[in-house]
C-alpha cells in the first residue's frame, strides 16, 4: 500500500499517518529536485560568459544551505564556515547557488548522527592566476573508492536520488572555469565522511 492510499483510509493511527505524510513530502521534494537539475543542465549548455559577474562564495554557500534546509524540511544541521578575512569573489552567475545546493543536499542526505557540514575556503596562487579551493566536508557514511571514479557521471548507477546532482556540480564548476574533485575526510577511511573540493578562479573584475 502506498503512502497516498494509506492517508485516505479511516482510523489510521496518528503516528502512521505522520510517517506517510513525511514520505509523500520526501517524494515530492526528490521529484522537484530532479526537475530543477534537468533544467540546470539545460541552462549550463547555453550559458554565455557575458552573464558572469563577481559573486561572493560565502554568501552563496550560506544561501544554498538555507534553501536546502527549507526544501528538506529540516533544522537539524549546523553549517560551520571557515573563511579568510574579506570577500571570496569568483566570476559566475546566479547558478552558483545551484552548485552549492547540490553538494549540501548530498551531504545532508548521506549524513549519519553528526549533523554538521563544514565549509573551508583556501586561496591558492599559481604562476598564471589565483584560485579558490572550497571544501565541503561532511561526516556521513562516505563514498566507497570504486564509486568515486564515476561519481560525477550523469545517471550514475547506484547514485542516491536521480544521479544528476553531482553531474550538475561538475558542469557548473567547468562552466565557471574550474573543476571539482572528491576525497575521503579521513584518508583511507571512506566510511568517516567525504570532502568535495571545488576549484574556481578568483575574480579579476572589481565588484560593483
Amino acid at each position: 500500500m502506498t503512502s497516498l492510499e494509506l492517508i485516505e483510509l479511516e482510523d489510521v493511527p496518528e503516528e502512521i499517518l505522520e510517517q506517510a505524510i513525511e514520505q509523500i513530502h520526501q517524494s515530492l521534494s526528490r521529484a522537484d529536485h530532479l526537475i530543477k537539475n534537468v533544467r540546470r543542465l539545460g541552462k549550463v549548455e547555453h550559458m554565455p560568459e557575458t552573464t558572469f559577474q563577481p559573486l561572493d562564495l560565502v554568501t552563496y554557500v550560506k544561501l544554498a544551505f538555507d534553501q536546502v534546509s527549507r526544501a528538506l524540511g529540516t533544522d537539524e544541521f549546523v553549517l560551520k564556515v571557515n573563511q579568510p578575512e574579506g570577500y571570496c569573489y569568483v566570476d559566475a552567475n546566479l547558478l552558483l547557488v545551484d552548485l552549492f545546493q547540490n553538494l549540501i543536499r548530498n551531504a545532508m542526505e548521506y549524513s549519519n548522527d553528526k549533523k554538521l557540514i563544514e565549509v573551508n575556503f583556501k586561496l591558492l596562487n599559481s604562476s598564471d592566476r589565483s584560485w579558490w579551493e572550497i571544501q565541503i566536508i561532511d561526516f556521513g557514511r562516505g563514498i566507497p573508492p570504486e564509486r568515486k571514479a564515476q561519481l560525477f557521471n550523469r545517471y550514475m548507477d547506484g547514485a542516491h536520488g536521480s544521479g544528476l546532482g553531482l553531474s550538475v556540480v561538475r558542469a557548473l564548476s567547468e562552466a565557471f572555469g574550474g573543476w571539482v574533485a572528491v576525497q575521503d575526510r579521513v584518508p583511507g577511511q571512506h566510511q568517516k565522511g567525504t570532502v568535495f573540493l571545488v576549484y574556481l578562479p578568483v575574480s579579476i573584475t572589481e565588484p560593483r
